[in-house]
């Protein structure tokens, strides 16, 4: 039997993020969704943050290196042709040479040591969903719990009203949209 992504998908995507709502307050079911929007954002919230840490760190060691390696290209520029170069160079002329080493040190600390080592928290001090939520999950079969739920079963215009990528980063929002301006 063959599995047609457009069909079984969206069907399946829907279907689960229903029940769910409706099987923790089968009187509003919109409650439901936000209290199963509310635990998704703060996992994931949870989750994403020693990753975010990670890349900023990685960054700030990049942009170090980058620092570093001015400081020493425009001194080696300057010992090519000093009268020349000298008008244009400016202040990195007035930072000697020898501060290139020590700043690309930290720089390589940073974004290489430090920046793992941050990412290896990764996965600790998660919140628990909800009771509900988590025998719900449980008694369908869901294995992996609410970890990679909302990647299979949230609706897709959720997602992407939820959660934004930029430049390796990953920034949920902080509470699920209202009713109202929710897609």
């Amino acid at each position: 039997m063959a599995f047609c992504l457009e069909d079984n998908a969206v069907q399946d995507r829907s279907a689960d993020y229903a029940a769910l709502a409706a099987h923790l307050n089968p009187d509003d079911p919109g409650d439901g969704a936000r209290q199963i929007d509310a635990t998704i954002i703060a996992y994931q919230r949870a989750r994403c943050r020693p990753g975010n840490h990670g890349q900023l760190v990685r960054h700030l060691g990049m942009l170090l290196m980058l620092i570093a390696e001015t400081i020493a290209v425009f001194h080696g520029m300057l010992w090519l042709e000093p009268t020349a170069l000298a008008p244009y160079l400016g202040f990195i002329l007035e930072v000697p040479l020898w501060t290139a080493a020590p700043v690309a040190a930290i720089a390589i600390w940073l974004a290489f040591f430090l920046s793992y080592r941050i990412e290896e928290k990764s996965g600790q001090e998660l919140p628990e969903p909800p009771a509900a939520i988590r025998d719900w999950l449980e008694a369908h079969d869901h294995r992996h719990g609410i970890a990679w739920w909302h990647e299979t079963r949230w609706p897709w215009p959720k997602l992407r009203a939820h959660r934004r990528e930029i430049f390796g980063y990953v920034i949920w929002r902080r509470t699920p949209l209202p009713l109202r301006a929710a897609p």
